[in-house]
């Protein structure tokens, strides 16, 4: 996969896909999910799309990529059934970075830091958010403003 682009990955038969978020896919995602793009770089709805027990990301995924199902002659069904265990992570982490890129460039860096920061708590691997951030205030800051939001959620689920 080191040669991919952030935004892509391989699905199990070996196809390329690029999530490449337009303004129209913001507005019909806003519009369909109640969901903005924008909010990507929130790490408590991230979380919450990620974890959504309907499955809305593999929705909005096929939204984004449906240009490149149908120049392919596939259906959303024909990709999701080439998804698995190893291929679906990575599916979601590139649309997670295909929606950071259609940020402002001033607000990418920031997004990616937020994405990273969810990632490495839903892994349980703490080491890697502070090999990718240069700053140990900014990750005990942020290591605490996550653990105090997954507190509460935990509590208002109990």
């Amino acid at each position: 996969m080191k040669d991919l682009e952030k935004n892509q990955f391989k699905d199990g038969e070996g196809r390329v896909w690029s999530f490449r978020v337009t303004a129209s896919h913001v507005l019909k995602i806003k519009q369909m999910y109640n969901f903005d793009v924008r909010d990507i770089e929130n790490a408590d709805r991230v979380a919450d799309l990620l974890d959504s027990p309907d499955l809305v990301i593999f929705d909005i995924m096929a939204m984004i990529l449906m240009d490149q199902i149908e120049s392919r002659q596939l259906t959303p069904d024909c990709l999701f059934s080439s998804l698995d265990g190893d291929t679906v992570p990575e599916a979601i982490l590139a649309f997670i970075y295909g929606s950071i890129f259609f940020f402002p460039l001033h607000r990418r860096k920031a997004a990616e830091m937020t994405v990273s920061l969810v990632l490495t708590n839903q892994s349980q691997s703490g080491y890697l958010l502070a090999e990718m951030l240069a700053s140990p205030e900014t990750v005990q800051a942020m290591g605490q403003k996550m653990s105090q939001s997954m507190n509460q959620e935990t509590k208002q689920k109990e």
